[in-house]
């Protein structure tokens, strides 16, 4: 049995002829929670797509447990991997129930499917999430933190091996970041779903990742545990920003202080 959820090779991509990413080599550890950060423009959600196959990466650059990404049909490749947007957009008039319900859609079919489980997992992760109460409400009237909750709901309901999640905290308050990213970590640590999350907080990321990513132009230039990673060097060379790292006296993690000027 593989330990590698994810594992980049050699991976670039253009896009109007520029180049976005370049040669990336990566390893993501099954059951971990990685976190991928780095300034606008780096790269980070262009890798993250590529690893959803939402756009089109060359053969034997990226493989899902040791499989070539090119090989998946979409909807067996949306049984692995669910995927939580930057943005959200609502045209549609739906109750928050069948949206999270669409996160089983990978796993019915004419043939297939068994209603009563498919209704315990919608039930199941919409209690996780924190939305039970939303459950009849119309999508297109309710905040933007519910409307992000309700997609990590969706994308829960679809038990992926990978739950991929693009600034998954970025319409939620300080109280509903700290709970999602809680959930999250859980999932990672008592079911062993991978979990691969761009973030902009660094703070969050020091806290709950077991790994990270740091990105810069379209490439890496480090990975692996967050202490590692996230150092006042290249704070300093990548943000320009004179940082200090703490402990945080609640949880033992490290946390970054910045000199603001």
């Amino acid at each position: 049995m593989t330990h590698k959820a994810v594992e980049l090779k050699g991976l670039s991509w253009r896009y109007n002829g520029r180049s976005v990413l370049s040669d990336v080599d990566l390893e993501i550890k099954k059951g971990s929670f990685t976190g991928i950060v780095g300034p606008n423009g780096a790269g980070k959600t262009t890798l993250l797509k590529l690893v959803l196959k939402l756009l089109s990466p060359d053969k034997d650059t990226v493989f899902i447990f040791d499989r070539d990404i090119s090989s998946f049909l979409r909807k067996d490749l949306a049984k692995r991997i669910s995927y939580v947007p930057q943005t959200i957009n609502v045209d549609f008039s739906f109750s928050v129930h069948q949206i999270v319900s669409m996160g089983r859609n990978p796993h019915s079919g004419f043939f297939s499917g068994d209603p009563v489980r498919d209704s315990e997992v919608v039930q199941k992760a919409m209690k996780e999430t924190e939305i039970e109460n939303l459950k009849n409400k119309d999508i297109g009237s309710i905040s933007g933190g519910e409307l992000q909750r309700v997609i990590i709901a969706r994308a829960l309901a679809q038990e992926p091996d990978i739950l991929a999640l693009d600034e998954p905290t970025s319409h939620l308050d300080l109280n509903h970041q700290i709970r999602i990213l809680s959930l999250v970590r859980s999932l990672s640590r008592e079911k062993g779903i991978t979990v691969i999350a761009v973030l902009h907080d660094f703070n969050h990321a020091l806290e709950y990742c077991t790994s990270l990513v740091l990105m810069n132009k379209g490439k890496i230039v480090s990975s692996g545990s967050p202490e590692k990673v996230i150092t006042p060097q290249r704070m300093k060379e990548i943000y320009g920003l004179n940082i200090k790292m703490e402990t945080n006296p609640f949880t033992g993690k490290p946390y970054i202080i910045n000199e603001y000027v």
